[in-house]
């Protein structure tokens, strides 16, 4: 059904780790999904940043396996 406002909200997601801020593409209930490659990271802990009309919510988490891939394990 379209919108009738004509309001699209803007929404961000995004992964903190080791420093880094790499762009996510999709975030599951226990994967996440990065945009692009990057290099491998060990297992760390990290932060899942997902923004919705620049209200950020910020969610703690352990990646378990690290980075190894576009497809990430997490809780």
């Amino acid at each position: 059904m379209p919108n009738p406002t004509g309001h699209s909200s803007k929404v961000t997601l995004d992964l903190l780790v080791n420093g880094a801020k790499i762009g996510l593409s999709q975030v599951c209930p226990d994967e996440l999904f990065l945009e692009a490659a990057c290099e491998p990271i060990p297992p760390t802990d990290g932060q899942v940043l997902i923004g919705i009309d620049g209200v950020i919510k910020i969610m703690d988490v352990f990646l378990p396996h690290g980075i190894t891939g576009r497809r990430v394990s997490y809780y």
